[in-house]
């Protein structure tokens, strides 16, 4: 932060109109997912996809859902840890 201008600049949505945006769909569903777990709403999976590309496409902005399948091998260390680290946070707030 001392020697470089930050990177990063707030921007209105309508800036980015006539764009494309590539959006990591499995993180979009995760998001989607855990809204779903914490409403109770069965289709809330379903509508946040959608209500995520009507929001864009609103604004002039073409969504690209990308699907990356398969991690590659290198990232296995990182997904056990998340897993770990989401097993030891699950049974932290089982036990109250």
């Amino acid at each position: 932060k001392t020697h470089v201008k930050s990177p990063f600049q707030e921007r209105n949505i309508k800036y980015f109109g006539g764009s494309k945006f590539g959006i990591d769909s499995g993180i979009l569903f995760y998001k989607c997912a855990h809204k779903r777990n914490l409403s109770g709403d069965p289709w809330a999976l379903i509508t946040g996809f959608i209500t995520k590309a009507i929001y864009y496409l609103e604004n002039d902005i073409i969504p690209i859902f990308c699907f990356d399948g398969t991690p590659p091998e290198e990232k296995t260390g990182v997904i056990e840890n998340r897993w770990a680290r989401k097993e030891k946070i699950k049974a932290k707030t089982n036990s109250w």
